[in-house]
């Protein structure tokens, strides 16, 4: 999520009724997604598009795991075809659970590899996952 979409974020993740639309809630506008049926957030800058493979209760906690199978970059976050942080500015959630941070800097770090899967982009899935590593890489 960038910057400007920080309160909508956080509005959209009220408990609310399968009823209830966290569209209308937040007071956001939806547009179709083109490989799935669920609506995407229209001024989103990225957006994921994902097919539903299971869920994974862990402990208190369900995870949901997906595929990602469409994504769309607004161009005025890219610099020579990337992500650029200072033009997205991201926000990320810190420890507690009303503390986030804007990144504004990327800063990159040559890690070397220790193996095929960490080659492929660090994108591995943990080992009770039932996941094919390259669909991850091509999903990044």
């Amino acid at each position: 999520v960038s910057e400007e979409l920080t309160e909508v974020m956080n509005l959209s993740s009220a408990p609310i009724s399968r009823d209830e639309s966290e569209f209308t809630l937040a007071g956001i506008e939806a547009v179709p997604g083109s490989h799935v049926g669920a609506p995407l957030v229209k001024d989103a800058k990225i957006t994921l598009e994902c097919k539903y493979l299971k869920t994974k209760d862990v402990g208190a906690f369900s995870v949901i795991i997906g595929e990602v199978v469409a994504m769309k970059v607004a161009k005025s976050v890219l610099t020579s075809g990337m992500v650029d942080a200072a033009k997205l500015r991201p926000v990320t959630r810190l420890g507690y659970a009303d503390e986030y941070a804007v990144i504004d800097q990327a800063v990159k770090v040559t890690v070397a590899p220790t193996s095929p899967q960490h080659a492929l982009g660090n994108l591995v899935p943990p080992e009770d996952i039932d996941a094919n590593p390259a669909v991850w890489a091509e999903s990044a």
